[in-house]
């Protein structure tokens, strides 16, 4: 496994927005078989960097953060090695599996200032312009501790084959970024927070993963916004989701609805 981290510094006064880091976890192959005809890690990693970009009132360092030497056979590991801005440094590291990885990537993240925005990808989203800087809007005007781009398509449907969410405590519908927002039972583990959410948060989600050593978002969700009972009303979380979408995850059949994601991935020019 490896992992992306970007780190973003502003270029404005300390009081105008916090910084933002971006840890975006990836490996050299790619274990899903159901995926758009379009899909490759070169361009999703494209579309976040377009993405972030957007973010014009902040400078970015980017640390990648591999696990293993690349491997030159692999398009996604010759894509690092070859194609990356000035701005971006290849970091290898020793551990290996998609558990910890993600450790490595928390371990990364909270070494940062409690106050600084923490964007946490996996490596198969797409991700529109907007989307990031959206996301931080929302983050910074509303009441959700965690932000996610993504409008899951199994709360669309009558049947999900992971089980129905949990009724929600939190029901108003909010507006930022040019998006509506709602709570949301859960997410996959790509979301944006803060650096204090995340270290208060920090047991609860090290303790929730599968025992095939994969994270488990949706156990770490239902439990920090304390859905199966108020636990402490003083640490219940709340989680936002896009409506309509920011960005996808690029797995059939579970791209987000009402976005024409063929067509936008056609227009995204690889280096």
């Amino acid at each position: 496994m490896a992992e992306l981290f970007s780190r973003y510094q502003q270029t404005q006064p300390a009081s105008s927005k916090p910084n933002l880091d971006t840890s975006d976890r990836t490996c050299t192959v790619d274990h899903h078989v159901n995926r758009p005809l379009w899909f490759s890690k070169c361009l999703c990693f494209q579309s976040l960097m377009l993405a972030l970009s957007a973010l014009s009132d902040l400078s970015v360092e980017v640390n990648i953060v591999h696990d293993g030497p690349l491997d030159i056979s692999s398009r996604w590991d010759r894509y690092l090695s070859n194609n990356l801005a000035r701005n971006c440094k290849v970091i290898v590291i020793d551990t290996s599996g998609n558990l910890s990885s993600f450790y490595k990537t928390l371990d990364l993240a909270t070494q940062k200032t409690p106050e600084a925005a923490i964007l946490l990808a996996e490596d198969d989203y797409l991700w529109l312009p907007s989307s990031v800087s959206s996301m931080m809007k929302a983050l910074r005007e509303l009441p959700g501790h965690y932000v996610t781009g993504y409008d899951h398509p199994d709360r669309y449907s009558a049947f999900n084959r992971f089980g129905a969410d949990l009724p929600h405590y939190h029901h108003q519908i909010h507006i930022a970024g040019r998006r509506h927002w709602r709570a949301v039972e859960s997410t996959c583990m790509t979301f944006l927070t803060t650096v204090g959410s995340l270290l208060e948060d920090l047991t609860v989600l090290k303790q929730s993963h599968w025992e095939n050593a994969r994270p488990d978002s949706r156990s770490f969700f239902r439990a920090v916004q304390q859905l199966s009972g108020v636990k402490d009303i003083g640490r219940r979380r709340l989680l936002l989701a896009a409506m309509p979408a920011l960005c996808t995850h690029c797995q059939l059949p579970y791209l987000a609805h009402l976005i024409d994601w063929t067509s936008y991935a056609s227009r995204i020019t690889l280096p």
